[in-house]
């Protein structure tokens, strides 16, 4: 009966781990969110075209437009405060553009403008915190840009 209990638990923790996909960052919902069981999250982005990325806006829990008995409990902790960006055209050559940044959050939005020349149709970004939940409600690029697509990536 252990085992079937072990089973059972294994299988509610990998449900309730797809229902916090990083597809959850470009739905332009702020109710859903990505979260990862770990300090640290890398995600893959692809742009159609070549496209020159120079701000990232992160946006957590906005709580002023919620009552307390529809909020997730965002923790501020679970927020991202470092971030790393690479860009490539082919995924074997890369350039780095950020390398471990501090970011803050103000009024549960940080916007990271950084300096980039190069144009990239793939970004991999990766974020980290010192807590063991990393959590994020929306990602947009250069104020509004969304990528054609995205994975979580170790």
């Amino acid at each position: 009966s252990d085992l079937s209990n072990i089973n059972k638990l294994k299988n509610i923790i990998l449900n309730k781990r797809k229902s916090f996909p990083v597809s959850n960052l470009f739905d332009k919902n702020y109710d859903t969110f990505w979260e990862k069981n770990n300090n640290k999250g890398k995600i893959l982005i692809q742009f159609e075209n070549s496209t020159i990325i120079n701000s990232i806006d992160l946006f957590t829990e906005n709580r002023k437009n919620k009552s307390k008995n529809n909020f997730h409990n965002q923790s501020i902790e679970r927020v991202p405060t470092k971030i790393s960006i690479k860009g490539s055209n082919n995924l074997d050559n890369w350039n780095h553009i950020v390398e471990n940044a501090n970011i803050t959050f103000e009024n549960e939005i940080s916007n990271y403008n950084f300096e980039n020349k190069g144009k990239f149709n793939y970004y991999l970004i990766e974020f980290n915190n010192n807590e063991n939940i990393l959590r994020l409600y929306q990602v947009n690029f250069n104020r509004n840009l969304i990528p054609n697509n995205f994975k979580e990536v170790e």
